[in-house]
């Protein structure tokens, strides 16, 4: 999965949690529950792919603090 993609998915996930949270009454709790399966996405796909540390800004072209390798 490209780079733009993941940041796409995790955006349109973070959006519905979002709408869910504002709507109130029970939708709040599925608002909380999407928001913090945002986090998880977070945390699970903008990671290096070379030695799997998590990185804080991921964008294409820089390099990995911990490893030192091009992210893709």
């Amino acid at each position: 999965m490209k780079t733009k993609h993941k940041q796409v998915l995790i955006i349109c996930v973070g959006l519905l949690a979002g709408l869910l949270l504002f709507r109130g009454g029970t939708m709040t709790y599925a608002g909380l529950v999407i928001f913090l399966l945002d986090l998880g996405l977070v945390r699970l796909l903008l990671r290096c792919p070379h030695c799997k540390r998590w990185v804080q800004e991921f964008s294409t072209g820089k390099t990995c603090p911990y490893c030192g390798k091009k992210l893709e």
